[in-house]
């Protein structure tokens, strides 16, 4: 859909590549919790943090190193976003990518009627949705939330599972500013999950 973060748009302004990796609905607002992927070799993580931190809606802004070359991983926490006010169903919201100035959504409906709805409120409020894909779960992965999948998706690109490890416990924490602990039960559940999922998938 034709729907772009004013931050992600003001950072691609100040020539650096910006992408949403994924985005969690905050409960009971009409923000986000965006995790992003920044490629800047002018701007480095203090800036980065600082100026997304100043754009109209952001209310928190936090930027680590990634691991690859001049790039960071953020956590953009909103007031509100452009998603909302599109009526993008957020209790069926899987995944949200904003690059390039567009945003792809990935939305679990329980039936076609759903699916066919969520077009026509979508084509009432101006936004032409292009579908790419529609596709059947699968009842077999791993129910993982939505909060587990950006925390794995943020560990993943900050080098936690590198060997040595780039990044921590205690940066993954205060990235999503919880605590350390914390997040190592998450990361612990969700690995319950998939590896569970893993080894009923392989009938051992």
């Amino acid at each position: 859909m034709p729907i772009s973060c004013p931050w992600a748009r003001r950072l691609r302004t100040l020539g650096n590549t910006c992408e949403v990796v994924t985005c969690v609905p905050r409960v009971k607002s009409l923000g986000v919790n965006a995790l992003v992927k920044v490629r800047s070799s002018t701007l480095g993580r203090t800036e980065l943090s600082e100026t997304v931190s100043k754009v109209q809606g952001v209310e928190r802004a936090l930027f680590f190193e990634g691991n690859e070359k001049d790039s960071y991983i953020g956590m953009v926490r909103t007031k509100t976003c452009a998603c909302a006010r599109a009526g993008i169903p957020f209790n069926r919201l899987i995944a949200v990518r904003e690059s390039g100035g567009s945003v792809e959504f990935e939305i679990l409906f329980e039936d076609p009627n759903e699916f066919s709805e969520f077009v026509r409120e979508s084509n009432a409020r101006g936004y032409s949705a292009i579908i790419e894909e529609i596709k059947h779960t699968d009842k077999d992965m791993p129910q993982l939330t939505r909060t587990q999948m950006q925390l794995l998706a943020a560990a993943l690109h900050m080098g936690f599972y590198e060997v040595p490890k780039r990044a921590g416990t205690r940066e993954l924490a205060h990235l999503f500013g919880t605590s350390p602990r914390a997040v190592s039960e998450a990361l612990r559940r969700a690995h319950k999950k998939l590896v569970m999922s893993t080894i009923s998938a392989t009938e051992i």
